[in-house]
């Protein structure tokens, strides 16, 4: 129902009380509601350390009186709290070690190293179980950023190593848990490991060396990254150099871990590990302990030894293939059957000659009959360099031995095998660029490369493949049938979504073509990916509904069918990945790790978008709205680059609960403003997709969003020392020329309007809806006030001309709104003249049918609104800024917009 503001008159509330800005300050944010910050906070209200910490505060913006703590000081208050949580000092709330490691890890992600030195001199000092609570902490910090996983580890290895002698043998402790929280770092890790060791004990020294390179090969390897293998060797042996043994660090990988795949290739990769680190002198040592261990692999293990050898001992990258060619043409009985051994040693040595090295492996292969196929030599340098990936599979054709059955095949499966999964779809499009063209030869790549994936447990790459293929050669229908059959039962619609994907205007008739390729799996999930994939290229930027549709049809009541509709949906506009994700979290009641998984295999790269979207959906979906300002803020501010992330998840949820979550979310991220609004928008569901009449008044809520966002960018103080407050107003501006482009489309009930002939009926708009949620919060209610606040060279006018040049056809029903607002809020018809707030319409130069507008009848709207003010006649979007019953300390949640 429809709140007007002579309501509020009549009934003896003060306007201005009710919609004036800071109705919800929200207090001690980030601390608010976080038991381990609020501990911290209220130890700094006493002495802590060697001085009286009464005057600091992690509470942002800082309160009177208060300065924001500074790291050295934050880390001696989280040592003290680390301290009391391991001495059984009563702390409420469920405090913990790891519980304060975390979420001070996560206050400033930057300095995690500094937080685990602080928990670890309280480790040291009190626990009585120090590898269980090392490891939690270690866990605590990384986890909160794996990027700086290594100085987590360097920070608390060091002074194990220096303040406790007896703790030494906890270092591999350390390491092990900061590889599991962060295993793509894993050489890094182990890097900074080995660097801090170095002033252990020496009697402890060397077994710990050893020990902190199992447990880093382990941990890694069963996170399924091989493809570190060699780099973390080689880390282990630059660092340990000189302080433990060659047949040490082989032993940690081969003997202890367990975990290195028992083939000829893995073995190898841990022989050119440390090759790489320490060198030539360093080969015939862990060639001779590799061997012992694996005596079935002597041979192959031996020759790659010789080929790092033979490369590095040519003296430049550029010389290292003919090294190699010279050496085989001058043993060709000897090595005709260890070619991919040489060439796998010689990536090792000059990574960067991979290339080079690959085409003289395939052409001494072809020229000695070696035993070698074309995939082993593939995959072979592959292993060695996952950085030319798709350079090596280019560079492999075009030295191909074409008499050899499936050679173009082989190369497909041998690299894909070797690769890592994110690679795999370049790799396939440079090889099929390096052909003819030809179907057949196409078909061979795509059907070999899935088998390589497959083989690796690596099926997420089948769209990839395809998706790439299909690009690459312009053979979609041929590509899907070749993928669908080349797919293991239940993984087909990954091979029909990116073949549709590669071809948009053929993508129907790829759909049709993956569907009759095979009989023996379900087209269900075909059907669900194809389906959506079809809907949203016939409008990308109707990706939501289009998704939202998929999810809640009656076909869709299956795992398979869901994930089948996400990856098809990311597939299909990978940027709307997170959304994708949150709204099948939201609209059904299948496993969520399988669909953020299903979206994170569609866009790699948007990984940490989808598990922070994926996590407020599923936050908001089990504990509802309650605490809805709160989390948002909290992990707003935990995660700042990734503000519209969680916001999209939230939001996705409880469309209806919007504006509460733009305040939430520009309350900590204010400079984020202009990113915040068009997701409030786009997930709000203004349009009414899904249940038709829900939003009776769409202006109404497009005021309420942008009441909430401007309320959180004046709250949030973007820069407290700037008197002209600047940034301030360059947020406003951002955000509210965001909010009027996203709410163009939106009409409400109908209004009078005044026009230059006089007065007309018109439907309230959305762009004047936004306005005047925005004028709502940023006028003063004091009576009297002549004209808008700041004038047109202010930031209201600023923000105002901004708007309309956003929005020009909308021109005078914004100057119409904005003057009924200013006029209501501050109570002040007698004395406003709206001068100042034409002349801000002016400035944005905006045209009626192709004329300029002008000041007479700009200044005709301003007056109209004023009056309509007077008469009291709501202006457009009132009851969205009336209606915006905001959450405070002991008041109820915020009205949905779906009841205004």
């Amino acid at each position: 129902m429809r709140t007007l503001f002579a309501a509020l008159v009549a009934s003896g509330l003060s306007v201005s009380a009710a919609v004036a800005q800071n109705y919800y300050p929200p207090a001690n944010n980030p601390i608010d509601g976080n038991a381990s910050l609020l501990y911290l906070e209220d130890l700094l209200d006493g002495t802590v350390g060697n001085g009286n910490t009464s005057a600091l505060t992690l509470i942002m913006p800082q309160p009177v009186g208060k300065t924001l703590i500074k790291d050295k000081d934050l880390q001696v208050v989280l040592q003290a709290a680390c301290s009391d949580a391991l001495d059984g000092t009563p702390i409420a709330g469920g405090v913990t070690l790891s519980s304060l490691v975390g979420e001070v890890s996560k206050y400033r992600p930057k300095k995690t190293g500094n937080w685990m030195t602080a928990a670890t001199e309280a480790i040291l000092a009190d626990s009585t179980s120090i590898a269980l609570d090392l490891e939690a902490a270690t866990s605590a910090a990384s986890e909160a950023n794996p990027k700086n996983a290594k100085n987590v580890v360097k920070s608390a290895i060091k002074l194990i190593s220096t303040e406790n002698s007896t703790s030494d043998i906890f270092a591999s402790d350390i390491v092990e848990q900061a590889v599991i929280d962060a295993a793509i770092y894993a050489d890094k890790i182990v890097g900074a490991a080995m660097a801090a060791a170095k002033k252990m004990d020496a009697a402890d020294v060397a077994l710990e060396m050893r020990a902190i390179t199992m447990e880093a090969v382990q941990e890694a390897i069963g996170a399924g990254a091989l493809y570190l293998l060699d780099e973390i060797m080689a880390s282990a042996a630059k660092g340990a150099k000189g302080l433990t043994s060659i047949e040490n660090l082989v032993d940690a990988a081969l003997l202890d871990a367990g975990n290195v795949p028992n083939t000829q290739e893995a073995t190898a990769l841990v022989v050119l590990g440390i090759a790489r680190g320490l060198g030539t002198t360093a080969t015939a040592a862990a060639v001779a302990e590799a061997n012992v261990q694996r005596a079935g692999f002597s041979a192959y293990v031996t020759k790659a030894g010789e080929g790092f050898d033979t490369a590095r001992n040519a003296g430049d990258a550029s010389l290292a293939g003919s090294a190699l060619d010279a050496y085989i043409d001058a043993n060709p009985a000897a090595r005709k059957d260890f070619i991919a051994a040489l060439v796998a040693g010689g990536t090792a040595a000059y990574q960067r000659a991979a290339e080079d090295i690959v085409q003289q492996g395939l052409n001494n292969d072809f020229q000695h009959s070696g035993a070698n196929t074309t995939e082993d030599i593939v995959q072979a340098v592959t292993a060695s360099n996952q950085k030319a990936v798709a350079k090596i599979a280019e560079a492999a054709v075009i030295a191909g031995n074409i008499a050899e059955l499936n050679h173009l095949g082989l190369i497909a499966r041998g690299a894909a095998k070797a690769a890592d999964i994110s690679l795999i779809g370049a790799l396939v499009s440079k090889e099929i660029k390096a052909t003819d063209g030809a179907s057949v030869k196409v078909k061979e790549i795509v059907d070999f490369a899935i088998q390589g994936s497959v083989a690796t447990a690596k099926s997420g790459a089948i769209a990839d493949i395809t998706l790439k293929a299909t690009k690459a050669s312009k053979l979609g229908a041929d590509v899907v049938s070749q993928g669908v059959l080349s797919s293991p039962i239940g993984e087909t619609y990954r091979a029909v979504v990116g073949a549709m994907v590669g071809d948009k205007k053929n993508a129907a008739t790829i759909q049709q073509a993956g569907l009759n390729a095979r009989l023996d799996d379900s087209n269900d999930a075909i059907n669900a990916a194809g389906g959506v994939v079809l809907g949203i290229q016939a409008n990308v930027k109707a990706f939501y509904n289009a998704t939202l549709d998929a999810l809640v049809a009656g076909s869709n009541n299956t795992q398979l069918e869901t994930e089948a509709i996400v990856t098809g949906a990311s597939f299909a506009n990978p940027k709307g990945v997170a959304a994708i994700a949150a709204a099948a979290i939201a609209n059904t009641s299948f496993s969520t790790s399988a669909i953020a998984d299903a979206a994170t295999q569609a866009n790699r790269k948007s990984a940490k978008s989808v598990e922070l979207a994926t996590a407020a959906a599923i936050h908001v979906k089990t504990l509802g709205t309650g605490d809805l300002f709160e989390y948002v803020a909290h992990t707003v501010f935990q995660n700042p680059k990734f503000v519209s992330d969680i916001v999209t998840g939230a939001v996705v949820v409880a469309p209806g609960k919007a504006h509460f979550a733009g305040h939430a979310a520009a309350f900590v991220a204010p400079g984020s403003a202009k990113k915040i609004v068009p997701v409030l928008f786009a997930y709000a569901q203004l349009d009414n997709h899904l249940t038709p009449g829900q939003i009776v008044d769409a202006p109404s809520a497009a005021a309420a969003i942008m009441a909430g966002v401007t309320n959180g960018v004046l709250e949030g103080k973007l820069d407290p020392t700037d008197a002209t407050r600047k940034k301030e107003g360059a947020a406003l501006k951002a955000a509210v020329s965001a909010a009027v482009k996203a709410a163009i489309a939106l009409q409400g009930t109908a209004v009078v309007t005044q026009t230059t002939s006089g007065t007309t009926s018109k439907t309230d708009n959305g762009p004047a809806g936004v306005i005047t949620g925005y004028i709502s919060m940023v006028t003063s209610g004091a009576p009297g006030q002549n004209d808008i606040v700041g004038g047109a060279t202010g930031i209201v006018g600023a923000v105002i001309t901004a708007a309309v040049k956003a929005a020009k056809d909308h021109a005078l029903s914004i100057a119409q709104a904005a003057a009924t607002a200013i006029v209501e809020i501050s109570d002040s018809e007698a004395t406003f003249t709206g001068a100042q707030l034409a002349q801000a319409v002016l400035n944005a130069k905006a045209k009626v049918n192709g004329v300029l507008l002008t000041l007479a009848q700009i200044q005709a709207a301003v007056t109209f609104g004023k009056n309509q003010a007077a008469a009291n006649v709501p202006g457009a979007g009132a009851a969205g800024v009336l209606n915006y019953s905001h959450h405070s300390g002991t008041g109820a949640p915020v009205t949905s917009i779906f009841d205004l």
